[in-house]
């Protein structure tokens, strides 16, 4: 036996956006392919978006929370992204939140020699490097 429901309306919200642009500090250029995730208290679903050729990011689907906000990990060119640098964003249904944008600094690079106490070369020697503030690290291997 089937049943026929009749006069059932379903309501459906839009859910919020957030968006903006993730672009290189000291030339204004906006950086493509960088990964943005957003995470919120509750029964919240993570977001993801990734920044445009230009730079821009839209995330969708953004419930009523406040969501942290920021690129993940190591960007090419930039060095890593710190968990302390994300931003706090309020989004709710219906809602467009704009200009939530990030300044990425370009990484250092730092260059040597790794010699013995004799000075001859070592090769195959692992390298590590960490700030003072330990905020950062990396790695490489001599040649």
């Amino acid at each position: 036996d089937e049943l026929e429901t009749t006069g059932v309306q379903v309501l459906v919200t839009r859910g919020g956006t957030i968006s903006g642009r993730v672009y290189d500090k000291d030339s204004g250029i906006g950086v493509a392919g960088v990964e943005l995730y957003a995470g919120a208290q509750g029964p919240y679903p993570t977001r993801n978006a990734t920044s445009d050729s230009e730079g821009n990011y839209t995330l969708t689907g953004m419930g009523d929370a406040n969501y942290t906000i920021g690129p993940e990990g190591n960007i090419p060119g930039f060095g890593r992204f710190h968990w302390q640098d994300r931003k706090t964003v309020k989004a709710a249904p219906g809602s467009d939140v704009t200009g939530i944008d990030f300044a990425l600094t370009k990484g250092e690079r730092i260059a040597g020699r790794v010699v013995d106490e004799k000075g001859a070369p070592i090769a195959g020697a692992d390298i590590s490097i960490q700030s003072r503030q330990q905020r950062e690290g990396g790695g490489a291997r001599s040649e």
